[in-house]
C-alpha cells in the first residue's frame, strides 16, 4: 500500500505495487515497467520506452516521447505525447501507443502510430471501455478494435493513409475533407477510403461491435 515518490530516474525502473499504493515520478529515463493494483500511476516527463499496467488505478502520463504500452481493467488512462517528441518517421518507437483497456476510458493525444494486431500491438478496447484518440499523423499500420464502448478519433487533416471502418451494429460517423457525402458517411459495413493518397503503406483500421464509432479530421473537429 506504499506510495512511491521519485524526482528523477536515470536508467530505467521496475516497480510493482500490489496493494493500494500509487507511483509519482517527475522525470523517467530508461526502459521501464510500472505496475499498480488500485493505486494510480502519475508521470510528468518520460523519455524512454514504457510499459504501464493497473487493475483499477488511474494512469496519467503528461509528456511521453517513446513507445508507451498500457493495460488496465477499470482505470481511466491519459497519455499525452510531448510536443518535443520525435516523429515516427524518424524513430519507429516515437509517438507509439499500444493499449489493452477493458473498461474505463483512454484519452491520448500526439499519437502517430498504434501498431498492428499481427505484431501483437494495436489498441483493443474490450467490454465497455471508451477511446478518445487524437492522432498527430497516421504512420505505419494502425489497428483499433472497440466493443460496446464508444470510439472517438480525430486525425490531422493532412495525413495520408488508407482508412477502413466497420461496425457490427453501432452507429458510425466518418467525416473527412476527402469524403464527398455531406456530413461524411454513416454506413456500418466495411468501407475503404483513400485519404490524401492514391496508395499508401500507412493505414488506419477501425472496427467496433455495438459501440459508436466517430472519426473526424481537424477540419471538422
Amino acid at each position: 500500500d506504499s506510495n512511491i515518490y521519485i524526482h528523477e530516474i536515470t536508467d530505467g525502473a521496475l516497480i510493482k505495487l500490489t496493494g493500494a499504493g500509487s507511483i509519482f515520478i517527475d522525470v523517467l529515463n530508461g526502459v521501464s515497467t510500472l505496475t499498480t493494483n488500485s493505486g494510480s500511476i502519475n508521470l510528468d516527463d518520460v523519455k524512454s520506452v514504457l510499459t504501464l499496467e493497473s487493475n483499477t488505478g488511474n494512469i496519467n502520463v503528461w509528456n511521453a516521447k517513446m513507445k508507451t504500452s498500457v493495460k488496465t481493467n477499470y482505470g481511466e488512462v491519459q497519455i499525452h505525447f510531448s510536443e518535443t517528441a520525435e516523429t515516427y518517421t524518424t524513430s519507429n518507437k516515437a509517438r507509439v501507443l499500444i493499449a489493452n483497456i477493458q473498461n474505463g476510458k483512454l484519452t491520448a493525444t500526439g499519437v502517430e502510430n498504434v501498431g498492428s494486431f499481427t505484431d501483437g500491438d494495436g489498441i483493443k478496447i474490450a467490454d465497455n471501455g471508451r477511446l478518445y484518440l487524437r492522432m498527430r499523423n497516421v504512420l505505419g499500420v494502425n489497428d483499433i478494435q472497440g466493443n460496446r464502448g464508444g470510439i472517438d478519433i480525430v486525425v490531422n487533416k493532412d495525413s495520408a493513409y488508407i482508412l477502413k471502418t466497420k461496425s457490427d451494429s453501432g452507429s458510425v460517423r466518418v467525416n473527412l475533407a476527402q469524403i464527398p457525402e455531406y456530413g461524411g458517411y454513416t454506413t456500418i459495413e466495411e468501407k475503404t477510403t483513400n485519404v490524401n493518397c492514391k496508395s499508401s503503406s500507412n493505414s488506419l483500421n477501425i472496427t467496433t461491435t455495438s459501440g459508436d464509432l466517430r472519426l473526424l479530421d481537424t477540419n471538422f473537429a
